[in-house]
């Protein structure tokens, strides 16, 4: 019978050469954001998740013939801490965050959560790039002014 141990990836790849804070040119922002789900909990459990699993993909990309992440750097900061917060507090920090990576001129990667997240990392990067266009892909519209109760819903964004 094979047991399979628990590991915890704290650095996106677990190549942790490649990830000084200073140097890495992406920054990978956990975000554990889990407010408004109306089906299934889980979503704060996503990012560590895709930590996780980082570890099982292929370094060398074979198109470009060579390991980008020896060139990009990535870096995994420490996973936002919502606690305590409630959802419109949890969103600003969230965009706080980015603002960060953004004035230290590396590129913000969130992974998340519940996808109500992105409402604030969007509207800070268009204070940096005011042409900035977003395509948002998604299974479902999510256009509704509100949704139980809340216009920070996932529904809603």
């Amino acid at each position: 019978m094979l047991l399979m141990r628990e590991h915890t990836i704290t650095q996106f790849l677990d190549e942790p050469q490649y990830s000084h804070p200073d140097k890495a040119r992406v920054v990978i922002i956990p975000a554990p954001l889990e407010y408004t789900v109306s089906y299934l909990q889980g979503t704060r459990h996503g990012p560590q998740a895709i930590l996780n699993a980082s570890s099982q993909l292929e370094l060398y990309d074979e198109e470009l013939e060579c390991c980008p992440l020896e060139e990009v750097g990535i870096y995994t900061r420490p996973a936002l801490d919502y606690q305590g917060l409630d959802h419109a507090s949890a969103l600003k920090l969230t965009g706080e965050a980015v603002r960060e990576v953004l004035e230290r001129r590396q590129l913000p990667l969130l992974i998340g959560g519940e996808h109500s997240l992105s409402l604030q990392p969007i509207a800070v990067a268009r204070e940096f790039f005011p042409d900035l266009t977003v395509v948002h892909i998604d299974a479902h519209g999510d256009l509704r002014a509100e949704y139980e109760g809340s216009p920070l819903s996932h529904a809603c964004i």
